[in-house]
C-alpha cells in the first residue's frame, strides 16, 4: 500500500492513499483548544483520499475517544491504526457491525437501501506540471490541462450527508456484499476512485474491516 503522512508539531500520522505518490506536508497547524484539552489533537492532511472534506494542505481536530464507551456512528470520520501495519489511518465510517454493504456503479447500497447521491457540480483545476499528479475525469491527466471531479452529496438513513468526489468509473466502482462483523466497521474514503478502503482486502493492499478497538479518535 502506498502512504501518505498527516504532519503537526510532535506527531506524524500516516494516511492511507492509494494512486496517488507518497508525499509530505511540512509545519504545524494552530489549534488554541488542543492546549487545554489533552484529547484534542490537531494534523495538516498532505493527500486527498479524504477530498473534497480533507482537503491536502487543511487541518483537522482529532477528538480521542475510548471506542467501547463512545460507539462511533455511520458517517463519522475516524481515526484508527492498521489492522496489520504500523500506521495510523483516516477514513469515514460507512458500516458498523451487522450491516450490509455493498458498491454498484460508484453508488453505496447500505442493508439493501442505495445512498441518495445528488450532483452538486463540477471541480475544475490545473494538473500540476510535476507529481504527484491527481485523479481526474480526464484519461490520462496532462500536466497543464484541465483536471475535473465531479462533487456528489451523499445522504445516509440518519440524515447525515457530506460531499463526495467521483471522477468516472474504477475498479473498486462495483463490489459484492459485504457483512461487517462484530466489533468491526467498514470505512471508505470520500475521494471513492482514489482511496484503498475496506472495499480492498489486505490481501491487495487495502484495509479490509477495521477492529473497533483499533479506533483512536472521531475527527471534529
Amino acid at each position: 500500500m502506498r502512504r501518505t503522512l498527516f504532519s503537526h508539531a510532535a506527531t506524524i500520522l500516516l494516511f492511507a492513499i492509494a494512486l496517488t505518490p507518497n508525499g509530505v506536508i511540512a509545519g504545524s497547524c494552530i489549534c488554541f483548544s488542543c492546549a487545554v484539552n489533552p484529547k484534542l489533537e490537531n494534523f495538516r492532511a498532505s493527500s486527498a483520499a479524504m477530498a473534497p472534506t480533507m482537503m491536502t494542505g487543511d487541518c483537522a481536530v482529532m477528538r480521542h475517544i475510548d471506542p467501547q464507551i463512545d460507539q462511533v456512528q455511520r458517517g463519522d470520520i475516524i481515526g484508527f491504526t492498521h489492522p496489520v501495519q504500523p500506521a495510523t489511518l483516516v477514513f469515514r465510517v460507512m458500516g458498523i457491525a451487522g450491516d450490509r454493504i455493498q458498491l454498484k456503479d460508484g453508488g453505496v447500497v447500505l442493508n439493501g437501501h442505495p445512498l441518495p447521491q445528488v450532483m452538486l457540480n463540477e471541480d475544475i483545476s490545473t494538473v500540476p506540471t510535476t507529481p504527484p499528479f491527481p485523479r481526474c475525469a480526464e484519461r490520462p491527466a496532462i500536466p497543464g490541462k484541465s483536471c475535473t471531479r465531479f462533487r456528489l452529496r451523499e445522504t445516509l438513513p440518519s440524515g447525515k450527508s457530506y460531499e463526495i468526489w467521483n471522477v468516472g468509473t474504477s475498479r473498486f466502482d462495483t463490489t459484492l456484499e459485504f457483512i461487517v462483523p462484530p466489533e468491526h466497521v467498514f470505512v471508505l474514503g470520500d475521494h471513492r476512485d482514489n482511496a484503498a478502503d475496506s472495499r480492498v482486502p489486505q490481501a491487495a493492499a487495502g484495509l479490509g474491516m477495521i477492529p473497533v478497538e483499533n479506533i483512536l479518535g472521531i475527527f471534529e
